[in-house]
């Protein structure tokens, strides 16, 4: 793993965590970070690797934010 790698996934950790709490179409998703993590790596691309490692880390980020999502 080259160091670009590396940068590139530290920046990218709660990606989709931090998507779904400022976007008003994804907002009051509950586990939403992790729930786009998976569409998005689905979809395919070459960072899909990347995503799945943010999932655990998204996952952790949305339990913490979970008081603040709204039914």
């Amino acid at each position: 793993m080259t160091f670009a790698t590396l940068l590139t996934a530290v920046l990218l950790t709660g990606c989709g965590t931090i998507c779904n709490q400022i976007s008003p179409m994804n907002s009051g998703r509950r586990y939403g970070g992790v729930s786009q993590d998976i569409e998005t790596a689905r979809a395919g691309g070459g960072a899909a690797y990347m995503l799945l490692l943010d999932v655990p880390i998204s996952a952790v980020t949305d339990t913490l934010l979970l008081p603040f999502d709204q039914p």
